[in-house]
């Protein structure tokens, strides 16, 4: 706050104080003018020229009002000068107290409505925030919300969230309510209490007096109902966000170290990610990687390999212990980090194109092969998180921008882990060894069979370093290589003697389908591959789109009572204007047979006595308090419940939207829709259809009013009419496109934070915050420039609507002296120019918002395109699988992009492709006829990028709560994560567990589930080799009845069609086996050993179900 006000404080000072002072002196002299011109019109002692003088004042005013003081908001000194003005110079003495006493009798009140909106602010705020979030790690694992059938659950969730959001915003939309109800009223009591107490006091009411008063309360009414709660909302509500930004800003920030020599050392270093954790990540490291050396780090899932580069990264903050590093880092993640931009990019990181040394990179990471098969080279746009590459081209991407930053120390976590044994040893053999050698480097690595060709090795256990040395200093120290290779050992020197291309699998022993997205990448077809732009609608809004909002408020029978109700606060409120005004005028008449000043409660010429006017008034301003209120609330609750059927149906067709939808369109743009699309259906459009909808009616009655008074007036009004009409209409071309752009052009900056926050060890171990920082900034200003414009084009808008107005007004206030015939009342000639002199402000603002309605429409738009645009799945008929065979009857699954895909229908994106194939059968069901919750429902994934959701492990294994403890805590027993336990808090994406453990959850989930269809895509990728050991034993014991796993894999993809398909015992006795060849790569020892388990399988008769 005290940098906000040193930087802008003076400024603002000084131009307020300038404006204020116009401003108080023109809403003070203005209705004195007034004041003077009506008494030409009820006393015969005023000249003409005089009235004339007072009529171009009045004039005046209103121009230095629209050319100098144009849009500020007026302050709480009118108080003080008015309340003196009525109680001396218009001579109402004691009853003006009265009235301006209940107008102070809202300062409280004010006060207390702005303390609760500020409190209910940040309650939504923090609900908004629950909301999004939850919302974002949705669209984050949408994927594995699919496989897992989880919509529901989520649905639920969402719900929930939005629920307990919706509860706060009722109660802010029920202070709207009030305040804008205000407006109505508190003019009209204010007035009618002065009148009232100056009637029982015995004094004679008169035209001029009764109009200065009222214009002084207009005025006031606006200070106290509109621009005062306004700002101590506004204000209380920038104080809420100012203290969330500045705890935000003042968390502990990262600290960087000078660099020197090229080296990394840890004495003594304790570590954990939470200081409430009771044990530590990292236990009493010791460590020192000299300049140039190779360290390979090991050890089983969770043993704290990736928690060690974190340290050096200080990701990861020292408990205790010191550490020093030296040297510029490039680190290659364990989960690859991309952003959407081309592989070149990607690879690049903001750093000049060195095209020899670009060459060099891409080669020893092996890129130069999918470089010729993507469709654009490596200019193809990847996507947002790389959503259009395989996990091998991701994690070789990934690689290769370490490789590329020249860096002096490297940190590799597992990047060899998503390629197949073949590449692998050519990147370590080419890339780690051979060009990065003279390079510090530290390989966290699972492929122990490269252990032989690296300096040292540190294996890590529990935290802790278990040992330290060469592979032959450990091997003479007993450390049980053997436990941790199980029968992995060196890899075979001689590459394979096949000519057929390198395939791309990894060496697990567990059949892994081929991963759906390495099938988008490499696509023979010349479709563009980029990202689907986001669709930006020109023009005005459709009516369907109004229409569509106003039937999610409630039915027509509901839009018609709300409809009514506004029709009759409008008529109440202008009832008692015109009332008054004939009041007076009556009062004038009896006044002119009268000689004494106090009068008695006689007939004034009328059948009504004074008093009976005083009941009557009376009566009309509570009506109108009553129906105003009933009015305000109905509204707001209608747009409410418009806005929770619309948040509601959105995520309804995101919940069933398929795959391609979240492939095509970035997270940031669909949370945008969720965010501030959804806040502006929430809080902003309502108050403008309610603001648009109350103006404009009482702009209507004020129309009347005049030409009651001089039916003349209707020619100028008739004309004034087409004028603001055409220029609304011309403002609306540019306003709606602005707005549209504005929207447009937020969603980059969500997306790039998103991508932003993801990729923060990369991005900072690469030294890119500056880069990124100004990407964002970028955005930042195209953001800010689109909304500049808007805000340049509403005041240009306004100006010119003020500068009609005021031709208006001036037609209005000089043709009732220019036709003046000797028998206008004063009553309606001040109702008159008073309702004029409003329409100033009442025009501009009633145009702005009726503008502000369709532009914040933008945003219902945008919504209904999500309901209405999306392909979604739809469900069939529910189908029993006990004991299953898969039948593919020339099968041929194409992608948008003309992709051919074979087995791509277990990867559940099944509507993002378009299938031409007679048949898929499961237990000679035909699947086409199967509702795909149902059929998702029966089979279990163990995917190759596990994702795990905040919450509790158990919600985790069991979102649903089917299943009692005793199973569950059975599954993680068997998948050795017993000792997390169930109700262990897990982060956003499983960010707390390693990639094995996270692995292991989706295990134990399939174990939890025991579905008859097990689908596994390459689900040992990132785990060491007795975590695999122990996927396999699991699947061995658990799903004993399936025979999906390389002991009996018997089918081979190569360039996206079946090669071969056999027994892998058959296979493997094929000298040109595709299958031979991939199980080769392996090693001797291993290939030996996967051939005997084939062996004894077909001994054993271990077959599959019988395939037609």
């Amino acid at each position: 706050m005290r940098v906000l006000i040193r930087c802008f404080g003076f400024k603002t000072l000084l131009c307020g104080t300038f404006m204020a002072v116009i401003e108080t002196l023109l809403r003070i002299v203005q209705p004195l003018l007034l004041g003077q011109m009506l008494l030409y019109f009820n006393t015969t002692g005023i000249d003409k020229f005089y009235a004339y003088k007072c009529a171009i004042g009045i004039i005046l005013c209103s121009a230095v009002n629209v050319f100098v003081v144009h849009p500020y908001m007026m302050d709480m000194t009118h108080l003080v000068i008015i309340t003196y003005i009525t109680f001396h110079l218009i001579d109402i003495g004691i009853s003006s107290i009265f009235g301006i006493a209940f107008l102070l009798m809202f300062i409280p009140f004010q006060v207390w409505l702005g303390k609760k909106s500020s409190e209910l602010r940040l309650r939504t705020a923090i609900r908004t925030d629950e909301r999004v979030r939850l919302m974002n790690e949705i669209i984050s694992g949408i994927q594995a919300i699919k496989m897992y059938t989880w919509e529901n659950f989520f649905t639920s969730l969402i719900e929930k969230a939005r629920k307990k959001e919706v509860n706060i915003i009722q109660w802010a939309s029920c202070v709207r309510g009030i305040v804008k109800s205000f407006i109505v009223f508190t003019t009209r009591i204010s007035l009618f209490i002065t009148i009232l107490s100056y009637i029982l006091f015995g004094y004679k009411i008169t035209a001029e007096k009764v109009y200065v008063i009222t214009a002084y309360y207009n005025s006031l009414s606006l200070i106290m109902t509109a621009y005062f709660p306004q700002g101590i909302t506004q204000v209380a509500e920038t104080i809420v966000s100012i203290k969330r930004l500045q705890k935000f800003l003042m968390y502990e920030e990262l600290t960087l170290s000078e660099i020197e020599a090229k080296n990394v050392s840890i004495k003594n270093g304790n570590a954990k990610w939470l200081d409430y954790e009771q044990e530590d990540t990292l236990l009493n490291i010791n460590m020192k990687v000299r300049s140039g050396e190779l360290i390979a780090v090991v050890g089983q899932v969770g043993a704290g390999k990736s928690s060690l580069l974190n340290v050096i990264l200080k990701e990861l903050r020292l408990q205790e212990g010191s550490i020093q590093i030296n040297g510029r880092i490039a680190y290659a993640s364990q989960e690859p980090w991309l952003f959407a931009d081309s592989v070149r990019q990607n690879i690049l990181f903001g750093r000049t194109m060195d095209q020899i040394r670009y060459d060099r990179v891409t080669k020893v990471c092996q890129l130069k092969r999918d470089f010729s098969l993507l469709l654009y080279g490596d200019k193809t746009i990847v996507g947002e998180r790389g959503v259009s590459l395989s996990g091998g081209q991701r994690a070789r991407i990934n690689l290769a921008r370490a490789v590329y930053a020249d860096a002096d120390i490297y940190l590799m976590d597992d990047p060899l882990s998503a390629v197949d044994a073949h590449v692998g040893k050519h990147i370590f053999e080419k890339c780690i060894d051979k060009y990065l050698r003279g390079k510090t480097r530290i390989l966290v690595t699972h492929q122990l069979q490269y252990l032989r060709n690296v300096g040292r090795i540190i294996v890590l256990k529990d935290g802790a370093i278990q040992a330290e040395g060469t592979y032959e200093e450990l091997g003479s120290m007993g450390v049980d290589f053997g436990r941790l290779l199980k029968n992995q050992v060196e890899a075979d020197e001689k590459s394979s003697v096949l000519s057929s291309p390198p395939v791309s699998r990894k060496n697990s022993l567990i059949a892994s389908i081929t991963s759906l997205s390495s099938l988008m990448t490499n696509n023979s077809s010349k479709q563009d591959p980029d990202e689907m732009t986001e669709m930006q609608t020109v023009g005005n809004v459709s009516s369907k789109v109004f229409t569509g909002y106003l039937r999610a408020g409630g039915n027509w029978c509901v839009i018609f009572i709300v409809t009514m109700l506004s029709v009759a606060t409008q008529l109440a409120a202008s009832g008692s204007d015109f009332f008054l005004a004939n009041w007076v005028n009556k009062e004038r008449l009896h006044i002119n047979q009268t000689e004494d000043g106090i009068v008695e409660d006689v007939p004034l010429r009328s059948s009504l006595t004074r008093m009976e006017y005083i009941y009557i008034y009376s009566g009309l301003i509570v009506l109108t308090i009553g129906i105003t209120l009933i009015r305000s609330w109905a509204f707001f609750w209608m747009c409410l419940r418009a806005s929770i059927r619309l948040h509601d149906r959105m995520f309804r067709s995101i919940s069933r939207a398929t795959m391609r939808f979240f492939n095509t369109n970035t997270s940031g743009r669909i949370l945008n829709r969720f965010s501030k699309d959804i806040g502006a259906v929430d809080e902003m459009l309502p108050i403008a259809f309610i603001d648009s909808i109350q103006i404009g009616m009482s702009l209507v009655t004020a129309i009347i009013v005049i030409a009651i008074a001089n039916v003349w007036l209707l020619i100028p009004t008739v004309i004034a009419s087409i004028v603001f009409y055409y220029l609304r209409i011309f403002y609306l071309a540019t306003s709606y496109s602005v707005k549209r752009l504005e929207s447009f052009t937020r969603s980059p900056i969500f997306a790039h934070l998103n991508a932003t926050l993801r990729g923060l060890p990369t991005i900072r171990a690469f030294g890119m915050e500056a880069t990124l920082t100004k990407e964002f900034d970028n955005y930042q200003d195209i953001h800010s420039s689109a909304w500049y414009i808007f805000i340049a084009s509403s005041r240009a808008f306004a100006f010119w609507v003020d500068a009609f107005c005021l031709l208006y007004i001036t037609l209005v206030t000089l043709s009732f002296l220019v036709m003046d015939n000797g028998f206008m009342y004063g009553g309606y000639v001040g109702l008159a120019i008073t309702q004029s002199i409003n329409l100033t402000g009442r025009l501009h603002w009633c145009m702005r918002q009726s503008t502000e309605v369709e532009n914040q429409m933008a945003s219902v738009e945008r919504i209904l395109e999500y309901k209405y645009s999306l392909i979604l799945y739809i469900s069939s008929y529910c189908v029993c699988i006990n004991y299953v065979s898969i039948i593919f009857i020339n099968c041929l699954i194409l992608l948008k992009y003309e992709l051919p895909l074979i087995l791509y229908y277990f990867n559940y994106n099944f509507q993002c492709i378009e299938t031409f194939f007679n048949l898929i059968e499961i237990d000679e069901v035909d699947t086409s006829q199967i509702g795909l919750h149902d059929l998702r429902s029966k089979i279990s994934i163990i995917p190759q990028e596990p994702f795990l959701f905040f919450g509790s492990l158990r919600r985790n294994l069991d979102p649903f709560d089917l299943y009692a403890d005793e199973p569950l805590w059975r599954a993680l027993e068997e998948v050795e994560l017993k000792e997390i336990g169930l109700e262990s808090h897990i982060n956003d994406g499983g960010s707390n567990l390693s990639v094995g453990q996270r692995q292991l959850v989706c295990l134990a989930r399939a174990i939890v589930k025991n579905n008859p269809i097990l689908v596994l895509d390459e689900a040992t990728a990132n785990v060491d080799p007795r975590t695999d050991e122990l996927i396999q034993t699991t699947i061995r014991k658990k799903f004993e009845k399936m025979h999906h796993k390389l002991q009996a894999f018997s089918s081979k993809l190569d360039f996206y069609r079946v090669q071969e398909f056999d027994h892998p015992h058959v296979l493997l006795q094929k000298e040109t086996s595709y299958l031979k060849s991939m199980v080769q790569e392996t090693g001797t020892a291993m290939a030996e050993a996967l051939a005997g388990v084939a062996r004894n399988c077909y001994e054993n008769r271990v077959l599959m179900h019988p395939l037609s």
